[in-house]
Formats: structure tokens, sequence, C-alpha cells
């Protein structure tokens, strides 16, 4: 039976913690407190009156629930409790006149107006003590909540009126770095005695207080295998200076203490060692968790964790040493975590704002210091070895004003919380659990990061990264604050030092140094690596980014690799230096949304040569007579001023994507590539819905452009201008294809979510010159045309005016189902072969279609060719006519198109047809087949055939009898058919599934080349 003991308090009145002391007697000096160890502090509740002998009885015994509602000093080691809730004033203070007092327990709930006190600001604690939390997995121990909220399980909780004071003493400093490189175990510093086991003094950059014989340090690697990050033991040294210590055991492994090319690239070390120490025990030899967990952690890892939320009446935490902490598949289970607690310092009334200071986090299961939903936060001079998941970690990119400053952190492992925290092993694993909701993939995992600040309106000043299995600092821009920027000035980058590293079991040897774990040691080395959001860099130097002959990429400036993220049209570059530097820039050859947009501003020319000038993607679709191919950079060179234009599917759930993924492609109909088709920008979509709805890309001013979307146009979409100035404007065409009723198109200038006006319909795209209050609807091609202007200034870095971005909203309905590809002025250039009636340039010999006069089943127009493949015989042949044989000259037409619909919608048959030419002389090749899966029944799609891979088998054929009227070697296409794969002919001619089978027709050309 679990015991319950309570103690009530009716007048407790404040109490000076730094003056709490015994008499003789072991009672208190003052009455306003008592003392664990007194029997006489203990009234037993519904449990009887036990033994009287010493009062042992009287105390709680172990496993009990202990309720504290009065001052309570903790002078002794309780027996292992199950849960202690301190409430209604009460108080568990920590006695500082003895070491060793540990307090086991499951759970410790602080709330209204409880207090938790180890020492104070004034009088830091100053004897050893351990809190140790219990407990074996969240499937057996009892899920703690105060008011409703959930707590979990192993946790210290702070909730509403709750104060938790943890004041441990404060080495100076908690870290600093090396004065000289500590060579490893075979190196030459250790040889030089003649007893293997002596101790090596270090010497330290800085004077250090309070590193004592006992404590551990740990020594940050200093190469590219985060593992060399090395624990040991301190010993006794009466010799050393105060800025040495003497280590009990010898370095695995070189640590760097030199500075090199001005950069001090000397190597951390950090006192683990606090004299306050919570800890999660560990109760089992195995993962006591699910299959998924247990298959990356099989040990146990279910550690304890202190939880801290919204309307606490003080949290802080100082010189407290964290082990075996956090919950590795748990949400919201991490060491130190303050959750939704909005503004703890001035701002929210905090006379005292909240801390996390001298602190260390060690072997933590997942993460380290968190804030979520909570600003004004100083987390400072702080240590994290050894843990798993992002460690200094702001949550939702609504954090702000958290000072995150002197903090060092070293060996960040990957986790399994969410796809960022995870290596590629672990994302192939666990799926579906991407953001979507979709499988995941390495392309958007490995990005594990020691410091993950998903606001930039948070300061990190001081900080050090030594060792992360993927990224050392990410900082992002959140769509929360559009007005955050990445900003770095005044820096040094070095590409390669002169510290070349000392081989380990994992990391690659090549070219006379140890290299980046990865793509037979050509990892890409870069000085910054552009990604999310607007990026700044000021006044910055790189060095010695040379390349070899080796395939390695190695830039000073490149861009995040498979990034299907946003990157900003207003990032720039200033005031750059480059020393000793083959390539400054590279774009990798990955190719996903943000590949594609990714650019940058050289404002003052310092970086190109060229003042205001871009860098751009080097794909056709960026090419301009202003622009210049850079194959070092694999980039353009552009004078040009990029925009950004955010595309949006407002209805997914009525969008018919018929199973392909969705996507939209921008073509820019000036573009004078000989190959339109490689002018269009395709776009998959942000990954943030399932399935992608939001498109951001990355256009030049001056020009026009046309959207189109892979499949039917989404029944509301809007078109939005981002990071555009007061004033600007550009024509922007939607493929919306066929519409039965012109009436049922609407569109709507929109200012952020606020509808400002219904744009009127107007019968010429002529007559738009910069009105934006008419759109013109071409019946002929299915495109909307109208202008889309930024009506109010930006302030400062925002993506869009306070009032919101300018966007045109269109909703439309009662459109002929079909892909949203049409024709404009990139690709107009065609011979018309079929539509609406039979070009004269053609005959018509074909057998089984009809010409049906239906402009409900038509793509454009009244009159659509139906026909059914199955029957024996059917074909559509396109023919030249006898006047004019050489309408079809092979090299002449890039593509043979027409627009196809499988039929009646709802129907599951499959359209197998083939493609062939036939010559003058009689000749046919052989036919190729079409891939019926891209024939949708119900809906109307683009199909196009490559000519030339067509006519190519063409063979010349002299004929004496058609020698004189025709030159074979220049015309000797006679006709193009197309007609049912003979596999799957019903050679009974059966009528009965005719509409099955039934496929149209119509718009048929010839592209020109």
């Amino acid at each position: 039976m679990v015991q319950r003991y309570t103690f009530h308090c009716h007048q407790c009145n404040s109490f000076d913690i730094c003056n709490i002391k015994k008499d003789n007697n072991n009672n208190n000096n003052n009455n306003k407190v008592q003392y664990w160890s007194n029997e006489s502090t203990w009234r037993l509740n519904n449990i009887g009156s036990g033994s009287s002998k010493e009062g042992i009885a009287s105390y709680p015994k172990m496993g009990s629930k202990v309720n504290i509602t009065i001052p309570i000093v903790l002078d002794i080691s309780p027996p292992p409790l199950d849960l202690i809730e301190i409430v209604n004033g009460g108080s568990l203070i920590w006695d500082d006149s003895r070491d060793g007092i540990e307090l086991v327990v499951g759970s410790i709930l602080i709330y209204d107006n409880g207090s938790l006190i180890i020492g104070a600001e004034e009088c830091k604690y100053q004897h050893k003590t351990t809190i140790t939390l219990t407990g074996y997995s969240q499937y057996t121990e009892e899920n703690r909540t105060i008011h409703g909220h959930s707590f979990g399980q192993k946790v210290i909780a702070v909730s509403t009126g709750g104060t938790l004071e943890l004041h441990g003493q404060e080495p100076t400093p908690t870290w600093t770095k090396l004065a000289k490189t500590i060579d490893s175990l075979q190196s030459s510093m250790f040889r030089k005695t003649t007893t293997p086991a002596v101790s090596p003094i270090i010497t330290l950059a800085t004077k250090v207080k309070g590193w004592k014989a006992g404590d551990k340090i740990v020594l940050a690697s200093t190469d590219y295998d985060q593992y060399q990050s090395e624990e040991i033991e301190l010993i006794q040294c009466d010799s050393c200076l105060e800025n040495q210590v003497k280590l009990k055991t010898i370095p695995k492994y070189m640590h760097w203490g030199d500075i090199s090319n001005k950069v001090d690239m000397r190597g951390e070390v950090g006192l683990l060692t606090r004299n306050i120490l919570i800890r999660g025990r560990l109760e089992a030899d195995r993962c006591q968790s699910t299959g998924m967990v247990c298959a990356f952690f099989p040990n146990d890892t279910f550690g304890g964790h202190i939880m801290i939320v919204g309307g606490f009446t003080n949290a802080h935490i100082e010189g407290v040493q964290l082990v075996n902490m956090g919950q590795p598949h748990m949400i919201s289970r991490y060491p130190i975590h303050f959750h939704l607690c909005s503004d703890v310092d001035s701002v929210g009334g905090y006379a005292r704002p909240a801390y996390i200071r001298n602190s260390v986090v060690q072997q933590s299961y997942s993460r380290c210091y968190v804030i979520h939903n909570t600003h004004g936060l100083l987390v400072e001079n702080n240590i994290a070895f050894d843990t798993v998941g992002h460690c200094y970690m702001t949550c939702d990119g609504i954090e702000s004003r958290n000072m995150i400053r002197n903090n060092l952190g070293l060996l960040t492992k990957p986790g399994l919380l969410f796809p960022t925290d995870r290596n590629c092993e672990m994302c192939n694993t666990i799926s579906p659990y991407d953001f979507n909701g979709q499988p995941t993939n390495c392309g958007g995992c490995d990005g594990v990061s020691t410091f993950w600040i998903s606001n930039s309106n948070n300061s990190l000043v001081g900080n050090a990264a030594g060792g992360s299995d993927a990224v050392g600092f990410c900082e992002g821009d959140m769509p929360e604050d559009p007005g955050s920027t990445s900003t770095i000035r005044d820096s040094v980058f070095v590409g390669e030092s002169d510290n070349v590293g000392q081989a380990s079991s994992w990391i690659p040897v090549g070219r006379g140094r140890t290299n980046p774990f990865g793509e037979d040691y050509n990892m890409p080395i870069r000085g910054y690596e552009v990604y999310d959001g607007t990026n700044f860099i000021i006044n910055c130097m790189f060095i010695n980014y040379r390349r070899d002959d080796s395939a390695r990429n190695l830039s000073a400036i490149a861009w995040f690799r498979f990034n299907d993220w946003q990157v900003s049209s207003k990032s720039y570059l200033e005031r750059l230096q480059f020393i000793n530097v083959t390539r400054r820039f590279y774009m990798e050859h990955s190719m996903v949304d943000g590949d594609k947009t990714q650019t940058i501003i050289d404002s003052d020319g310092s970086s190109t040569g060229i003042p205001g000038s871009v860098v751009t993607r080097n794909i056709p679709f960026y090419q301009s007579d202003q622009c210049a191919q850079r194959d070092d950079w694999n980039a353009y060179l552009c004078i040009e001023t990029t925009r950004q234009l955010y595309v949006t599917n407002l209805s997914p759930s009525e969008t018919i994507y018929n199973g392909v993924e969705t996507m939209v492609s921008l073509w820019r109909d000036d573009n004078d590539d000989p190959d339109p088709d490689s002018a269009v920008l395709s776009l998959f979509g942000l990954p943030k819905h399932n399935p992608r709805i939001e498109f951001l890309s990355l256009l030049y001013k001056g020009y026009n452009y046309t959207i189109h979307h892979n499949h039917p146009i989404p029944p509301h979409l809007s078109v939005k201008a981002i990071n555009w100035e007061a004033g600007e404007s550009m024509l922007i065409g939607v493929c919306l294809g066929p519409t039965i009723n012109t009436t049922s198109i609407q569109l709507t200038k929109m200012i952020g979510d606020t509808p400002q006006y219904i744009l009127s319909p107007i019968n010429s795209k002529s007559l738009l010159t910069n009105d934006e209050h008419h759109y013109f609807y071409d019946h002929d091609t299915g495109m909307v045309y109208f202008y889309l202007e930024q009506t109010e200034q930006r302030p400062g870095y925002y993506y869009c005016p306070l009032q919101g971005c300018s966007q045109i909203q269109i909703d439309s309905t009662y459109l002929v189902p079909s892909t949203a590809i049409c024709n404009t002025e990139l690709n107009n250039n065609y011979l018309l072969v079929f539509d609406e009636k039979l070009n004269r340039k053609f005959s018509g010999s074909s057998f089984g279609v009809r010409i049906i006069d239906d402009k409900t089943k038509s793509f454009r127009g009244n009159k659509v060719a139906s026909f059914i493949p199955t029957r024996q015989g059917n074909v559509i042949r396109i023919k030249c006519a006898d006047e004019y044989p050489c309408c079809m000259v092979p090299n002449s037409f890039k593509y043979l198109e027409m627009w196809v619909n499988g039929g009646q919608p709802g129907t599951t048959t499959s359209h197998h047809l083939l493609v062939s030419v036939t010559s003058f002389a009689g000749l046919t090749t052989i036919p190729i087949p079409i891939d019926h899966s891209t024939i949708i029944n119900g809906q109307w799609i683009r199909l196009r055939i490559d000519f030339n891979q067509l006519t190519l088998p063409i063979t010349k054929v002299v004929d004496d009898d058609h020698d004189k009227d025709h030159n074979f070697e220049r015309c000797p296409i006679r006709s193009i058919q197309l007609y049912g794969d003979p596999k799957y002919i019903d050679t009974n001619n059966n009528t009965n599934n005719s509409n099955d089978n039934l496929i149209y027709i119509d718009s048929i050309k010839l592209i020109y080349e």
C-alpha cells in the first residue's frame, strides 16, 4: 500500500535561505521551517502512528507519496520515494551543512506557491548533493499531471505558481580553450618520458578556479570525427600554474591548440563536474521502449527531465549537472525545457528574469536546453556533451528575444523525434514521418544541429559547437517573423588550416590530412552555406579554399544541397575578401525547389567585380542577354533584378491530381533559348503540406511569366508578390484551360487576406498595359492574363508589407478537365493539323474516327475526334495532301503534339496506343508505344511525341515513278498513324465495351524546332 504524507502550514512567512541553521539538539533556530530528520516535523495522515522507536516509523517510507505544504529542510537522504508534491506554500529546502544528501524519487511536482530550493543567488550551495529520478518506462510509470497538463514520468515539473531555485557553485570559467596543442598517446610529447603512465599537464588559455582533483573535464574534438571528444579526470597537481591542470590519463587523440590564419582554432576544454547533480536512473540493462526506438538505442535510454510551463513564479538554474536525462521517443521530454512560458523577463512582469547558466547537460537521450514559445530567457555559460538530437533549440520559430551566450556544445548525435534530427539510416527506416506525412528520405534529414535556432530574432553570442553528426549552427527564418534575417559580419572563414587531424576509425584520410566523412573523402567544403530566408554576409574574409585535382567541390560560399525550402531574393554580400581562394561560389548539381531558386546579390562588387550583380542558378530559365555563364561556379552572373512569386493552391482537397505529384511550371515567354521546354522552371512545392500546395519561385523583374500545372487547375489559386517594392508590377499569365462558361472565372485583388476589388474582364491582352483592375481570358489558349502590383511598401527586410503582400486570387469553375498546360508565346510556333477542322495541307484517310460536334466533349471549341483504338482496323492517319507532299520534313519539327482524353470518367480501361511513320515508298517504321498511364479517363492531357525519334528509322528509297516529283532525301514522310496495340485489339469488334475503350483527340499540332 502506498503511503501518502501531508504537511500543513497555516502561517508560513518568508524566510532567509542563507541563514537557516540547526542548534545542537537538531532543532531549527527559526520556527518558520521544519527539518526532514525531526520526528516532530511529520504528522501522519490516514496511516496510523506506527512505531515510535527513534521516530523512524514516522518518517516517509520507501515508495511513499509525500505532499509538502510547509517549509521543510532536507537534511538527510530519505528512502526512495514515489512522488513529492510541493504545493500551497510548501518548500523543500536543501540543508547546506553536509555533503552527500541524495533524494531518490520518481517525480517532483511544484505548483500553487510551492518551491524547491537548493542554494540562492547570494549564497550558492556549497556541498555535493544528488537528485535521482526513477522509473522504467512511460508504459510502467504513472503519467504525472498538474491542472490537467501532462508532464509525463521521471520529471521535475514546475507549473503555475511554482518556484525552482537551483544554485550550485560556479567554476571560473565553465569552459575555456587550450593554450597549446595536446599530442595524443602516440605523439612525441608523451614519448619524452620513460614512464608511459605519466599524467600530462595541459596549459589552458585562461586561469581557472574551482577546477579540482576528481572533477571531470571534456577535451573537444578538433578533427572531423566528433567522437574524438574525450572525458578525462583531473588529479592533484601541486606544481601547476593557475592556467594548468593535470590529467589522470593520457588523451587518445590530438587536440589542436594553436591560432592559424588569424583564426582561433584552439580546442575547447569544459569542466563537467558540478556539486548539484540531477540524473535519471537507468533501471535496466537494455531498451525498455518500442522496437523502433530499441533498434537505434538498444540500451536503457529512459532518462529524467525538467519541464517548466507558463505561469511559474520563479525559475533559476545555475551550477547544475544533468546526466542521463531526456527520452528519445517522446516530444517535450528534454533535460531542461521551458514550455509555452511566453515572456520570462521584465516584459512578462518578472522582477528576476528566468535563466539557465553555468550548468552541464551530459549523456542526454533527447536534446539539451529547449526553449518552446518562450521569450526573454537567458541561456549562458553552459556545456552540453554527448547528447542526442538538436541540442540548444528553439522549437516553433516564434521564440524571440532569448539570449544564448557563451555556451559550448560537443558531440551532438542524431535522434528520432523529427526528420531533421535523424541521420539517413533513421530516415530510411522511419516512414511515413516527414512534415507531410510522406516517407522520409535522406534529403530531408541529416540536419541534427548543436544549435538549432529557428528564428533569427534571438541573440547568439560567443557560442561554440565542437562536433556534431551534421550541423554546428542552424539558424533559420520562419514565417511567424517575416522581418528576421541571418547576418554574419566581421568574421574569418578558413577552408583548410595547418591542423591536418589524426586518423580515427571512420574518418577518411587523403591529401595528407583527414577529411569530412562521406563521398569517398570528397565531401564538399564551404565557408558559408546559404539556406533558409534572408542571409547577409558583411565584412568577412575567406582563406584557403583551393581546389585540387579531386572531385571534391570546395568553395567560399555555397548553398545547402537538396534544399526544397525557400531562399530569399534579398540575400546579399558586402565587403568580402578572398585569400588563396580558387572558387568563390559553387552551386551543387542537386535540383529540388530550393536548389533551382538559389541566388545572392553582390551589393558592392567585392565578390564578383560587378556592383549590384546577382548570382543565379545556371538553368536556361534564368538565361538572359544580361547574364554570363560561370562554369567554375555552376552558375550565372547576371545584371538583373530578382523578385519572387508565391503560388498557392487554396483548395487541395478539390483539386484533381489523378495520381500525379503536384507541380507548378513557370515559363518566361520571351526566353530566346532554342529549346522552349528547357526555359521552364518546374517546382514541386515547399514540404509543409501533403499534397504540397505552396510554390516559391525566383523571377527577373521586367519580364513576363506564365504559370502552368501538370494536373487540372485548382479551383482556387493565389499568386502573391514576395519581396517586391511598392509600385512594382508584372504581367502574369495563368493557364486555366478551356472553359464552358467564362462567367465562372473570378479574379480578386487581395492585400494579405483582405479582398480589395474584383477584376473585370477585358477583350484584348494588349489593353492590359499596367492595368491591375482588369484581366483578359484567351479562349484560344486557355490563358488568363493580369497585372500583379505591390501596393504597399515593405518595412526593412520583411518579405511583405505589414498589411500583407499583394496577391491575385483566381476562382474558376466549369472548366474543361484538362492538364493546365497552355500554348503561349513561348511555344506558339507550330503547324496546326486538326482543331475544329483539318488543315488543308493534310488529307484525311483515317478509319473508325468520328468528328463529334459537342463542345461539352471537346478540348476547346465545338468539334473533337473520337476513336476506339481496341477495334480492329481503326486508325488515325495524318497524311500529307497531294499538293503538299513535303508537309512533314523530319528536321523541321520537334514534337507531334495532341490533346488526349481517355473517355468516360470513372472507367478503368487502359489505352494502349502505338504510333508509326510511313514513307512515300511504303516503308513503315517500327511502332513506338505510348505510355498508357499518361492517358487519363475523363481528363484532357497534352501528349508529346519526339518527332525526330519517330522519323529517324525512315530509310531513303528511290522510286523512279516518284522521283520526278519528290525529293525523298528532303521529304520522305508520307503519313503518321496512331492505332491500338494489336495485343489489345478486340478481333470480334465487340461493341459492348465501346464506351470503356473510347478516347477523344483534339488540337493536333506539329511543333517546330
